[in-house]
């Protein structure tokens, strides 16, 4: 039970309470908050389980991925981004014309040469690029890396491989 005694100090009436009070309302209040927290669980994989039973494996992994291309939609997307150049895109229109016979300056195929080849190069740069951004991507991800454990004395060394330790 509370005691109240109302005092009046500059304007303002102070409740006095129990330190009984006190101590139930700090503990309530701790176990509240405690409910209000969010729990944090650990996004490493399970030991003895498959890829395709780990808990954790709906969840994105902290590994680094800079390359831009996938195998598969490597040439949609580099034809995209190199028509987006307006200068590739004023050689095909020359091209182009070329094969119209009241326009045409020469023979049309010769117009395509010039601009297939460096469309072929530039893809050629860019795969390249692509492909030193996953190897560099790759090594990093497998790099092993220190785990501070509050738990375990002895420090936990770790491959990163699908979640890194970023």
């Amino acid at each position: 039970r509370n005691i109240k005694t109302d005092k009046i100090t500059e304007g303002r009436t102070m409740t006095w309470r129990s330190p009984l009070a006190l101590m139930r309302d700090a503990i309530l209040s701790q176990k509240a908050r405690e409910k209000e927290l969010r729990s944090l669980v650990s996004n490493l994989p399970f030991e003895g389980l498959g890829k395709s039973k780990q808990p954790n494996r709906f969840f994105k992994s902290n590994a680094i991925k800079t390359n831009k291309y996938t195998p598969l939609f490597f040439i949609p997307m580099n034809l995209y981004e190199q028509f987006h150049r307006l200068a590739n895109i004023y050689f095909v229109g020359l091209a182009i014309l070329n094969f119209i016979p009241v326009v045409n300056a020469f023979q049309p195929e010769v117009a395509l040469i010039p601009i297939c080849v460096i469309m072929f190069l530039t893809a050629l740069k860019d795969g390249w690029e692509d492909f030193r951004r996953y190897q560099s991507d790759k090594k990093l991800n497998n790099t092993p890396c220190l785990i501070y454990s509050r738990y375990l004395t002895r420090r936990n060394r770790l491959c990163c491989d699908s979640h890194s330790c970023f």
